[in-house]
């Protein structure tokens, strides 16, 4: 995120002085100050790598908020469809990142929000067979989905907030 400007280097001597009194005991040693100015790029490139990735699981969340009728399909198509975005994106993400051997925060956030959106996706897969199986009331079926739907959004803020600094 930050993008290098300039390089600096002052060179000198430094003075200790050991005695108030006696001048000549002053330790005089070489001293060298490096300076490095960055500039910070700013957020284009991280709108880039973070808003569609919230934006698909947010798409596979929202599923969970549909009122249950019939069998789910609506469900199921909404977040199966995000998370095969966020498979397909895993390829932009390769090209946009910088070749470094360890993990980034946008590597942290890909792999947790294609966990979750995964779990959204069988949350709902497992909803519609249990429909299809039993007879359950769709009140009850709704209270479920937003309970889940509440649970990830709190489970998404705590990892943001304990991912970044």
């Amino acid at each position: 995120d930050y993008e290098f400007i300039d390089n600096n280097a002052r060179f000198g001597y430094e003075q200790s002085r050991l005695s108030s009194i006696d001048s000549s005991r002053d330790l005089y040693y070489p001293k060298v100050i490096f300076s490095l100015d960055f500039n910070k790029k700013g957020f284009g490139d991280i709108l880039v790598v973070f808003v569609p990735l919230f934006l698909m699981t947010f798409l596979g969340l929202f599923s969970l908020m549909l009122n249950a009728k019939g069998f789910g399909e609506r469900e199921m198509s909404m977040s199966i469809g995000a998370l095969s975005g966020l498979v397909v994106y895993q390829f932009v993400l390769r090209t946009i990142s910088p070749g470094i051997g360890f993990v980034t925060l946008g590597d942290k956030m890909y792999v947790f929000l294609l966990s979750l959106t995964f779990c959204v996706a069988l949350i709902n897969i497992g909803i519609s067979e249990y429909v299809k199986r039993y007879n359950m009331s769709l009140r009850l079926l709704n209270v479920i989905k937003t309970g889940f739907f509440y649970f990830f959004l709190l489970l998404i803020l705590f990892f943001v907030y304990r991912l970044l600094p």
